[in-house]
């Protein structure tokens, strides 16, 4: 018999009925008994002639171990009855289950929050082409006037960069904003990311359906370009997979705009903290953000595409994998793994209450619920 049928057999025996242990016992009482009355021939006395049979036979203790071990798994029945006995305690403490269940919840809920940040900001690479070349532009000066947080820049310090810097390959701005569409008589809230005509070329991203923006078709007029592109898993949800989309008119923000594609799946945006399900021209911030005009204002984010002559090191120091969530970047490493070896201590520290307190019982009072 191999081992393979061996271990089957065992496990076998684990679920089987307790019929093969009540026979293996019969058949001990047979030869002890068969032995015992031999001895009784020979002129022993019964009481005698039992106890010469046990003493010949061996030790049964010993036989009925061996036999256990043939047949089953030993270590995985003594941890069947540990499950069992704590199951059991912990219905007989409820107060003391609850608190040590939230504890572990809270423990593992905690670090998995952090692990998923740690993995969308540090660990995944953007779903772009070389997004190790990635480098987020911002000024340095203070900010006089109207803003919105310290890695805001202008339009015209967009146009300038786009110009001049000839240590990238692409420069593109970027700018989201929550808004509003409308669909036949529904009308709900979206994510959007009004971006310049060169932000797919830059990332290389390309459409599914239709075409995506382009810096000579989409980036001239101003407030002239009323077109939209989806993204796939909205295209996918919203709009069931439409392949007539493209051409249809949509309403965004109460202005109507033309569907000219849908992006390649798999991308959602450059900033893990918001995945954006449509894009605009960026000239047509003044339509989508009355309030707010202002390509002139310090209300964009502008990003790059740095040249393979750029220093390895320092394009890996600042590729932008981390946007505004809790303000984390690819520098804080340590911070999120202090964060979760913290995290973990608690945990375990939960788990180490309901094990200490299981070690003070008395064995005999746990016999008494096997």
């Amino acid at each position: 018999m191999s081992r393979l049928q061996i271990f089957v057999e065992k496990l076998k025996g684990l679920f089987t009925s307790r019929k093969p242990d009540r026979e293996f016992d019969e058949e001990i009482e047979a030869h002890l008994k068969l032995l015992s009355e031999r001895y009784i021939r020979q002129g022993m006395s019964p009481a005698d002639a039992a106890s010469a049979a046990r003493r010949q036979f061996g030790n049964l203790a010993l036989f009925e171990e061996n036999r256990r071990e043939m047949r089953s798994l030993p270590s995985i029945e003594s941890l069947w009855r540990s499950v069992r006995y704590g199951a059991r305690q912990l219905r007989l403490n409820p107060g003391f289950t609850a608190v040590a269940v939230l504890s572990l919840a809270l423990g593992i809920g905690a670090n998995t929050a952090v692990f998923t940040l740690l993995d969308q900001l540090v660990l995944r690479m953007l779903p772009v082409k070389e997004p190790q070349r990635l480098v987020m532009i911002w000024p340095t000066e203070p900010h006089l006037g109207n803003n919105e947080g310290d890695r805001s820049s202008s339009y015209p310090m967009y146009q300038d960069f786009q110009r001049k810097a000839e240590a990238f390959a692409f420069v593109f701005c970027r700018y989201d904003r929550p808004l509003a569409i409308t669909i036949g008589n529904n009308t709900e809230p979206v994510n959007s990311e009004l971006v310049s005509g060169n932000y797919f070329q830059a990332l290389g991203v390309g459409a599914t359906l239709g075409r995506v923006f382009s810096p000579e078709t989409d980036d001239r007029v101003y407030k002239g370009h009323p077109v939209v592109v989806l993204s796939y898993p909205y295209w996918r949800d919203r709009f069931a997979g439409d392949r007539n989309i493209v051409g249809k008119k949509i309403l965004v923000n109460s202005y109507p705009m033309d569907v000219v594609g849908v992006a390649a799946p798999g991308f959602t945006g450059v900033d893990p903290s918001s995945s954006p399900h449509i894009w605009i021209p960026i000239q047509m911030k003044p339509l989508m953000t009355p309030n707010v005009d202002g390509l002139g204002n310090r209300r964009l984010q502008m990003d790059s595409d740095v040249r393979t002559s750029a220093s390895p090191a320092r394009t890996y120091m600042s590729r932008y994998v981390s946007a505004q969530l809790f303000d984390v970047t690819p520098t804080d490493l340590w911070t999120c793994l202090v964060a979760i070896a913290v995290l973990t201590l608690v945990a375990a520290t939960a788990g180490l209450i309901p094990a200490r307190r299981a070690s003070a019982i008395d064995p005999i009072q746990a016999l008494r619920y096997e």
